[in-house]
């Protein structure tokens, strides 16, 4: 790599370009850092209640479940794994952001591979202006946690099937394999990446590196990690394979399948603002910095236009066939090569002009997002709005874990409720107790026959108007509900907002 005319001097060069020149990896590293704490700090500090997404993966993770309706079991596995280890609320919180840089950091793992170090650091670093890959970032869910696992499978087949690894072979079988327990996202890749493999480019590096071996046992390795769950899937009509965000906690961001799709697609435009600033596509300015690569294989630009286009594609057309309402984000695990792309189609040569309108608009893009995500926590209550992030659990959990302790002479092991908020009290409450969304026991099999008869529980439901008593289904499933005095419980950062009132009752364990 080099530069293809006269280095410039310190008036014409910028301290980035500067950087992109003598250490492209570590600049490529510091800027997937800063996004992540920048998320990070901005959710720490406007959020004093879990978001729903940590609450319920925990609340589920921790029964360590093949398989959720509505939901893949991989994002909560993770939470639980890391809460085991790190019980906290910051760092469940940081786990989001972290699984964007980490992706980040694959993708330009593979963009060197295929343009160089530099071309490479550029594709990464325009990133930040695709919208559904760098914002908003927030909990760890199915499509942040397959982020990382696309990317790491994608680097993963370039190494065994361009450089003959056959580490690059295991990786690839065991990645291939989590797919089945992330989300559907993966798959599309995954497919698009067995295609590639049989044509006969990917047959001829294949013979060129004896492969035959590795791929032996990188297809041991898929059956085995891949074969609890598919078996469970099987056994339950593939309910989870994908998260159903009606299911769930986006409904608010829930769109059309086509809505979702172009949002996505409008949401490229800083990316484009970018790259037409950055570079002569408009007008050249008079100072340009250049960056020359290798000439390109044939077989890099065909894996790259194929990785950038074709998953978003079949994704957005199966969801829109079977009529799928999805979220403008679940795209982003299929986006992470824009940047590849556009650095594929620049030529061998890149010239950067208007350094520094560029990195104004870069630095704009990197540090508004979070900035305003947190300026719209804080002003939410004043505007008489209650955001999931400000509900009172933490003093709903103080309540019902001291009242049932004080009653039953045990910690609280069993609650009752509305999936998000039993989750979200569940997580703040000392004794953690299990949850038993709306007493269903369909979605909660670790619930078993004598568990309330031997454990007890709380049960609570949502309150409005004069009517505090319980739903009738919640009656019909469980033993006779005595119910307490309602709660009224202020959101944790009041304003403008009514109080929240929570009818609950109390079921004593049977001695």
């Amino acid at each position: 790599m080099h530069a293809s005319s006269p280095p410039p001097g310190p008036l014409t060069a910028s301290i980035f370009v500067e950087a992109l020149r003598a250490h492209a990896g570590r600049l490529v590293a510091g800027g997937l850092i800063l996004h992540a704490l920048l998320w990070t700090c901005a959710l720490a500090i406007s959020e004093p209640a879990p978001d729903p997404k940590i609450a319920l993966g925990l609340a589920l993770g921790r029964e360590w479940p093949l398989g959720y309706p509505g939901m893949p079991v991989l994002a909560p596995w993770l939470l639980q794994a890391v809460y085991s280890v790190l019980p906290s609320v910051f760092v469940m919180q940081a786990l989001g952001p972290i699984a964007v840089a980490l992706s980040g950091w694959f993708v330009f793992l593979l963009a060197r591979r295929m343009i160089g170090e530099r071309h490479g650091a550029l594709a990464t670093l325009v990133m930040v202006g695709v919208t559904p890959v760098a914002f908003p970032v927030g909990a760890l869910d199915s499509a942040l946690v397959q982020m990382p696992l696309a990317a790491g499978m994608v680097l993963a087949w370039w190494r065994a099937t361009r450089e003959g690894s056959r580490t690059g072979w295991v990786m690839f079988g065991f990645t291939a394999a989590l797919c089945f327990y992330a989300g559907g996202q993966g798959l599309a890749v995954l497919a698009v990446l067995l295609v590639i493999t049989i044509s006969g480019t990917g047959k001829a590096a294949i013979r060129q590196y004896q492969a035959q071996a590795p791929m032996i046992a990188a297809l041991i390795v898929f059956v085995l990690v891949a074969a609890p769950r598919l078996y469970w899937l099987a056994k339950h009509g593939f309910a989870g394979l994908y998260e159903n965000p009606h299911a769930g906690f986006e409904t608010a961001l829930v769109m059309k399948p086509y809505e979702a799709a172009l949002g996505a697609i409008m949401g490229h435009l800083g990316f484009i603002l970018l790259i037409a600033v950055a570079t002569p596509v408009l007008r050249a300015s008079s100072v340009t910095v250049s960056f020359t690569r290798a000439p390109l294989q044939g077989f890099s630009l065909l894996a790259g236009i194929l990785l950038a286009a074709v998953p978003f594609a079949l994704v957005a057309l199966v969801t829109y066939a079977l009529g799928i309402d999805i979220t403008m984000d679940a795209f982003a695990p299929l986006l992470l090569y824009s940047g590849l792309l556009a650095l594929l189609f620049a030529g061998e040569t890149v010239r950067i002009c208007r350094q520094k309108l560029a990195l104004v608009i870069a630095a704009i893009l990197l540090v508004l997002p979070p900035v305003l995500i947190a300026s719209l926590n804080f002003l939410a209550p004043m505007l008489g709005r209650g955001l999931p992030t400000n509900w009172p659990a933490a003093s709903a959990a103080q309540a019902m874990t001291s009242a049932f302790k004080s009653r039953a002479e045990r910690p609280l092991q069993v609650l009752i409720g509305p999936p998000l908020e039993a989750s979200q009290i569940a997580l703040m409450s000392a004794a953690r107790p299990h949850i038993f969304p709306n007493a269903d026991r369909a979605v909660a099999p670790w619930i078993k026959d004598g568990t309330l008869a031997k454990e007890g529980a709380v049960v609570f439901w949502p309150v409005s108007g004069s009517d505090t008593a319980p739903p009738a289904a919640l009656t019909a499933a469980l033993p006779p509900l005595t119910p307490e005095p309602p709660l009224s419980l202020q959101w944790q950062m009041p304003g403008s907002i009514a109080p929240v009132r929570l009818g609950w009752a109390i079921i004593l364990p049977q001695k």
